[in-house]
């Protein structure tokens, strides 16, 4: 379960086909946000939770259903099942893009399932997006599925050149706090 987090603007990446590191929304639409002002409590944002589905739409969905596998429900459904600690998650997200201004999450986007992986794509509050993927207990030892998914990111960005997400925070342990 270590977080995988990029920063991420897929629309623009793949218009442009160069990396972005954030994309800040414009004023004029952060009133789409406004329903987060009755999720608010003292200590935290409960972001809007969605999951994309097969037809490129998305629809909101409970805590619960972000942990479970959904894309293939007949395979291996109990082994990818994937408890982790989301406000921990956000927070980490959140430190690591708050040097651009980022304050709270403001939605969680559970990204189609691929096999080893769960992926989501976390919106802040000033519009910068950051991509986590956290590996399924199926993928195999945590601590070499990761670590070798960021090794390989960092060799295609830094040495081939080739124009991938920018990783700004990963780790490998299992007893982190996600």
């Amino acid at each position: 379960m270590p977080p995988k987090l990029w920063t991420y603007s897929l629309r623009r990446w793949l218009l442009a086909n160069r990396p972005i590191a954030y994309q800040h929304t414009p004023p004029s639409t952060v009133a789409t946000f406004t329903t987060l002002t009755e999720r608010q409590n003292a200590n935290h944002v409960m972001p809007i939770l969605s999951a994309e589905r097969s037809n490129g739409t998305s629809e909101d969905i409970s805590e619960e259903e972000l942990y479970r596998y959904t894309r293939n429900r007949w395979m291996h459904m109990s082994e990818r099942y994937l408890k982790f600690d989301l406000q921990e998650l956000l927070k980490a997200a959140v430190t690591s893009v708050s040097s651009e201004g980022a304050r709270y999450c403001t939605r969680v986007l559970k990204c189609r399932e691929g096999l080893n992986n769960k992926a989501y794509l976390l919106t802040m509050d000033n519009g910068s997006e950051v991509f986590a993927k956290l590996p399924s207990p199926i993928a195999g030892p945590a601590y070499y599925t990761t670590a070798s998914e960021v090794a390989t990111r960092e060799f295609l960005r830094g040495v081939l050149n080739i124009p991938t997400p920018r990783i700004i925070a990963w780790s490998a342990d299992r007893n982190n706090n996600v």
